[in-house]
């Protein structure tokens, strides 16, 4: 019900599928590493199935308005943090302001084959560009796009843990879990394109 709340018209989410928490990092030119975190389910557009993303948090400037204005991903800042490694533990926070938003977290048992993994080539999105002068209304667009060239290095699976904070700046503690199936580790490269099919709703 909380989730289903989070998904704009005229998107439809896809109540029989997993909804999936994450937090990576990603290398930059510098050497550096962005970080990220992130709130994502399924969705259906039409004859499109797709992830879409109602919360998601970096830590880079230049990465968070490609990602609003590209994509329409609702992204907002985080504070820079990195992965925690800790014996088979693996660990990752999202905090802004002093406010723990999102922990995800997993106990790393296996190698995986993947199997079960609740993550979609698709991606789906609204971006909403406002009118705040009155006039004509917000322009409001279905963004499409599919991640290609993905070849995974490495993956591991095992027990996780996610946790959502109580936070006074977004709405997500309505969207904790009544179940965690599995934690995965994985060292992937992609390409992210730009947005292949745009319709104006």
């Amino acid at each position: 019900e909380a989730l289903r709340h989070e998904v704009p018209e005229p998107l439809e989410l896809i109540e029989d599928r997993p909804a999936v928490a994450w937090v990576f990092e990603a290398p930059q030119l510098t050497g550096a590493k962005y970080f990220e975190g992130a709130l994502l389910c399924q969705v259906r557009y039409r004859d499109i199935q797709g992830m879409y993303v109602p919360y998601i948090w970096g830590d880079v400037e230049e990465a968070g308005y490609l990602n609003r204005e590209l994509y329409g991903w609702p992204e907002l800042m985080c504070d820079s943090a990195s992965l925690e490694r800790d014996g088979n533990m693996i660990r990752g926070r999202v905090v802004r302001r002093g406010e723990e938003l999102l922990t995800v977290s997993g106990f790393l048992e296996r190698e995986s084959d993947g199997d079960g993994m609740p993550l979609l080539p698709d991606w789906l999105q609204l971006r909403v560009i406002p009118n705040p002068m009155g006039g004509p209304p917000s322009l409001r667009q279905v963004v499409h796009l599919t991640i290609t060239d993905t070849e995974v290095h490495e993956l591991w699976e095992g027990r996780g843990a996610i946790e959502l904070g109580a936070s006074a700046q977004f709405n997500t503690a309505p969207l904790r879990p009544s179940q965690v199936h599995k934690a995965w580790y994985m060292v992937t490269s992609f390409t992210l394109p730009p947005a292949s099919n745009v319709w104006d709703v």
